[in-house]
């Protein structure tokens, strides 16, 4: 009985052995394998989500430095640069403040640099991102990832009609990104110059590799299978110890440890689900959350005609509020529904996606949202598709406004006064703008000729000499200058000036095209022929004189100064550009002495072109130059406007101390040296005015003039004449005006002199003359004075009145006088 029980208990033992190796061996490790591949298709999609995040911030990147070596004011500075219009610094005060504001707006922007000429132009952030990063210099985009600080370094090439002007170099930083989408489990990185697509297990490690489209480097995303699989280790565990106790225990209880296990099954396969679902919730929050329209679709193909269908699965809420749809009635339906004037491109896209596998990204328009969207879709798991939307409407929007801008620009080109041509020396064709087609009476709708077509309109006469300056030109390298004639198609003959200038290939250093300007000077060619020798020598006389001319803006803020302007003003261009034209420019009015603060205001008061005025200039050497200046106001011709001024100006100390001399000559009395009648009647009508009152006019006369010259001669007579000058200038202050007015008459013009002031200088006069003897007879003089107190009465009557009492004054001295 021992023995049947032994054996009962064997083959019990042994059945129940075979029994839970079966069920543990056939039918619980594929569930547990299927389980772990239910997790690994998880982790795949949830990487696949990480992945797409990380290319869109690339392919967002990439966006930001086109559009920041897009801007067309910069990049029509690059290209003046390199036709050396402008100056390196000129360059860069053009880009510095436009590029800072460009690069404040790119996110996870780290550094930023514009390379020109193999130089840095500008930069912004920290250059030390770039080192050991190896950037070859090629015309093609370069994007490299540097795995030491993870950034990507973005080497972007500006174009200007397909010619290269610079680099932007660009770091971004991938560090928030990467943080934002690592977890304590999983380790995720990128690795550069490696090219990988899959899903592996090696040495207990669960690794997903994809490699990204615009980047030569592969997102990795790994976790220990220990970790990973660590739930369903633990189920296993367990698993193997209930076994362990089931083969200990009797067959009585194997009821109670089945039941048992089923419970214990079922917790492993709960807590193992739940994982799962925690995971998947993550991955939906991410998609939930990104500033991105998402949606997941399955694919169906119709097997009649082959046609794809697109059904949505799931969206997230961005593209619920872009495309303002609601996420409940959309679910199921068909792409196709859901926009129904869908673009056919739009199809195509996507259904290269599904058929080629790979991802792309591309643009689409809505029409009744009228919104532009940049589209990336991929393929997460077979007959299933993502697409990622962003709302690009205000891009395009800057992009159109830019091409209006261009286009407008053009157009300019063709109303200037100038043609413009563009030869290709290496094809010999030459484009050229409407104006030189008009000018040459060229085909419009062409837009180009050769040199041989330009060569056969060139003067017979003049052609081998154009030919020949042509030919100087390219073969020294300089610039070309031609004034010669044409022959239009109607049999006129043209003159016209020829200019260009040459541009080399970077590489070679040889002359590869030269661009340049023809302008019609014919009216001015006719009107220069018309005019005399003398006119001629007169105008190459004036062209030979240089004035300093003073550019600004309407805010009176200097744009240019020439070198007349430097050398008189005591300062470089450079240094008082941008400046207020009060501070460089010191004037002070001539005839008051008074600072002028603001030039324009002062002499351009009213709306006429330009007024003249004769100012002191005080040099930043001290000095003060007189100048005859002439501001004039720059006027739109439509509106009358003023969009700035320009002030010429010349220093004319030579020319006042010549007219100083004229003055001297014809104003003095050669006798005396005091001013004469002339210039006494000038100066009446200058002093007679209410800010000079009270004026005092003081009538003087020699007492017996006659008589000396007839005792003592005329000698004597000039002595008396001199010595009562010196007597009246002696006794008249420095600001009194005197002048001899005819052989022994003499006038005092006292400006703000009362009655009492005039007595005094009268009696002052009277007191000298009796101290001066001329052959033993005493200076006698006769004086009349009368004052102007109101600005209502005539100065011709205040002067005969002083007349008067001088006459008065005479007779009574002769009465007592005795030679």
């Amino acid at each position: 009985m021992k023995l049947i029980n032994r054996r009962i208990n064997i083959i019990t033992f042994s059945l129940f052995l075979f029994i839970s190796l079966f069920v543990y061996l056939i039918l619980l490790s594929p569930i547990m394998e299927h389980q772990k591949n239910k997790m690994i298709e998880n982790f795949e999609l949830s990487s696949l989500n990480q992945y797409q995040i990380i290319e869109e911030f690339i392919n967002s990147t990439i966006n930001d430095a086109e559009s920041l070596s897009s801007r067309s004011a910069i990049r029509d500075a690059l290209l003046q640069y390199n036709n050396n219009e402008i100056d390196w610094d000129t360059l860069y005060n053009i880009t510095n403040d436009k590029y800072q504001d460009g690069v404040n707006v790119l996110d996870d922007c780290l550094y930023s640099g514009r390379l020109v000429n193999n130089e840095i132009l500008v930069d912004i952030g920290d250059p030390n991102l770039l080192n050991n990063i190896n950037l070859p210099n090629t015309e093609d985009r370069i994007i490299k990832y540097n795995s030491t600080n993870n950034t990507i370094i973005i080497k972007n090439p500006i174009f200007q009609n397909d010619q290269l002007l610079a680099y932007d170099i660009l770091s971004f930083n991938m560090i928030p990104l990467l943080e934002k989408i690592q977890t304590n489990d999983h380790r995720v990185w990128i690795e550069p110059e490696v090219f990988e697509n899959k899903v592996k297990r090696v040495d207990g490690v669960l690794i997903f590799s994809k490699s990204f489209s615009q980047l030569n480097a592969t997102f990795n995303r790994e976790i220990s299978e220990k970790i990973f699989f660590s739930s369903i280790n633990k189920t296993k565990k367990h698993i193997f110890l209930v076994f362990s106790l089931v083969l200990i225990g009797t067959f009585a209880l194997f009821y109670v440890i089945v039941i048992n296990y089923a419970k214990n099954i079922i917790k492993q396969f709960e807590v193992s689900r739940n994982e799962a679902k925690d995971r998947e919730t993550e991955n939906k929050f991410l998609i939930q959350e990104m500033n991105k329209g998402f949606v997941l679709f399955k694919v169906v193909e119709n097997k009649i005609n082959n046609e794809l269908n697109y059904i949505i699965l799931n969206v997230n809420k961005t593209f619920e509020e872009t495309t303002d749809m609601d996420k409940s009635i959309i679910i199921g339906s068909k792409l196709c529904k859901v926009f129904p004037t869908i673009q056919k491109y739009w199809i195509d896209q996507l259904d290269y996606v599904i058929r080629t596998k790979n991802s792309i990204s591309f643009q689409i328009y809505v029409d009744y949202m009228e919104k532009w969207f940049l589209v990336s879709a991929y393929i997460p798991k077979e007959n299933h598709l993502v697409m990622i939307t962003d709302d690009i409407t205000e891009s395009i929007s800057i992009q159109d406004r830019l091409t209006e801008k261009e286009k407008q620009m053009r157009i300019t080109f063709d109303i200037i006064g100038e043609g413009i041509w563009d030869w290709n020396l290496l094809t010999n064709e030459i484009e050229h703008n409407n104006r030189l087609a008009e000018i040459l009476d060229f085909d419009y709708d062409t837009g180009s000729h050769t040199y041989n077509d330009y060569l056969s309109y060139i003067y017979p006469k003049d052609r081998s000499a154009v030919q020949k300056r042509l030919r100087d030109a390219i073969d020294n390298n300089k610039e070309y200058y031609s004034e010669h004639r044409i022959i239009h198609r109607n049999g006129d003959i043209l003159w016209v000036i020829d200019r260009g200038i040459l541009i080399s290939d970077e590489t070679t250093k040889n002359p590869v095209q030269m661009v340049g300007s023809i302008l019609d000077i014919t009216p001015i060619k006719k009107a220069t022929e018309a005019l005399s020798t003398e006119k001629e020598t007169l105008k190459a006389t004036l062209l030979s004189v240089g004035d300093a001319v003073v550019a600004t803006d309407k805010f009176m803020k200097i744009n240019f100064i020439n070198n007349e302007a430097e050398k008189l003003i005591g300062c470089l261009n450079k240094d008082v550009q941008g400046k207020n034209l009060g501070e460089v420019l010191i004037i002070f009015d001539e005839e008051t002495g008074k600072l002028i603060t603001n030039p324009i205001k002062e002499y351009i008061m009213d709306k006429k072109n330009h007024i003249t005025r004769r100012i002191l200039l005080k040099s930043n050497y001290g000095d003060f130059i007189p100048i005859q200046g002439t501001f004039s106001p720059i006027r739109f011709t439509d509106k009358n406007e003023s969009s700035g001024f320009v002030i010429a100006f010349r220093d004319i100390t030579e020319q006042r101390n010549i007219q100083r001399e004229i003055e001297d000559l014809s104003f003095k009395d050669h006798l005396t040296g005091l001013y004469n009648r002339r210039y006494l009647e000038d100066s009446l009508i200058r002093l007679d005015t209410k800010r000079r009152l009270p004026l005092t006019i003081m009538m003087l006369d020699i007492n017996g003039l006659k008589e000396v010259n007839d005792n003592f001669g005329h000698q004597a007579g000039d002595d008396l004449i001199k010595a009562a000058a010196e007597t009246i200038v002696e006794s008249c202050r420095v600001d009194d005006l005197v002048a001899r007015v005819g052989g022994d008459e003499f006038m005092i013009l006292l400006p703000n002199t009362k009655s009492e002031d005039a007595e005094k200088i009268k009696q002052r006069i009277i007191s000298l003359a009796k101290e001066k003897y001329i052959y033993s007879n005493q200076l006698s003089i006769a004086i009349g004075y009368c004052v102007k107190k109101n600005d209502s009465q005539d100065i011709r009557m205040i002067q005969k009145c002083a007349d008067r009492k001088m006459y008065e004054d005479k007779l009574k001295i002769n009465k007592n006088l005795d030679f």
